[in-house]
């Protein structure tokens, strides 16, 4: 699917430490191998994470180098935008915070660009992000190249939790858990 709207709730235990970060369920589009640094101009993943103290951000892997409008929807969504040339693109915003012992809900919106010949992707995709059922988005990605080439669709869920970034400075120091509910997926935006 082109349009695509996922939504779910989770739960962390006061005990949970937050440590650096780490990934929490998102779409995918074409692999499940858009993540760990591996190439991304031929899928998309749009994973949610949490890091230190609980801030939550966007984390997208999608063709990078072909966004002409970083700078412009970073400010208008006063938001932080922090590219790594390895893995994927962080997109935080101070309005976006994660609690213990409270379900969040979180939903993405998602439309993929029109893309005019294989390889070239117009720079009119869009992601909305919501939280706790607010009505208004608490980020929004516009004027987006989330896919390169036509046979990029969202696809499912890609469904992994884990502490990381990619050394064990990133793990917690002692068993934790997160719960999840309510997991919603559907073609269109609701």
């Amino acid at each position: 699917a082109t349009d695509v709207t996922l939504s779910y709730d989770v739960y962390f235990p006061s005990s949970f430490s937050w440590v650096k970060g780490g990934k929490l369920p998102g779409a995918y589009g074409h692999s499940t191998h858009c993540s760990g640094g591996r190439d991304s101009n031929h899928c998309i993943s749009t994973r949610f994470m949490w890091r230190a103290n609980g801030a939550g951000e966007l984390y997208l892997y999608f063709p990078k180098g072909d966004q002409p409008n970083f700078d412009t929807w970073a400010k208008h969504q006063q938001a932080e935008i922090v590219t790594n040339d390895n893995y994927g693109v962080s997109i935080r915003s101070s309005r976006f915070v994660f609690t213990h012992n409270k379900w969040i809900n979180l939903k993405q919106q998602i439309h993929l660009n029109s893309v005019h010949s294989s390889g070239h992707g117009n720079a009119d995709g869009w992601i909305k992000v919501f939280v706790n059922h607010e009505s208004a988005p608490i980020m929004t990605i516009q004027d987006a190249v989330l896919r390169k080439y036509d046979d990029v669709k969202i696809d499912g869920i890609f469904f992994s939790t884990f502490f990381g970034g990619h050394d064990d400075s990133w793990a917690s120091a002692h068993d934790t858990y997160t719960l999840y509910k309510n997991f919603q997926i559907s073609v269109g935006h609701h």
